[in-house]
């Protein structure tokens, strides 16, 4: 999903014909963090998508409609396990016979 948003990011950058610099400027975020981003290493904040999604003058939703547009259908995550994890047992000690 980071690499699926980051492409998003950065083909409607490119549309909107901004650049990064300017882009991260509009959304308060550093340069570095929206090349991060785009390049899928960093998945943003609620507040960063927020940010973004204004400054390319779209809306959270949009995006996120354009990342689901784009996935396989092998691309859902793993069922989260059911119920409480299991404890393990500690160790037995062994004990000492008394004399």
């Amino acid at each position: 999903m980071k690499a699926r948003f980051g492409q998003i990011i950065r083909r409607r950058r490119l549309l909107a014909q901004i650049g990064q610099e300017a882009l991260a400027d509009l959304a308060k975020i550093h340069r570095t963090h929206l090349s991060l981003i785009e390049r899928g290493m960093r998945m943003p904040t609620l507040y960063v998508v927020q940010q973004l999604a204004h400054s390319l003058a779209t809306t959270m939703v949009e995006l996120m409609r354009d990342v689901e547009s784009q996935e396989e259908p092998g691309d859902e995550p793993p069922p989260l396990p059911r119920g409480r994890p299991k404890k393990k047992k500690p160790a037995a000690r062994k004990r000492l016979g008394s004399h």
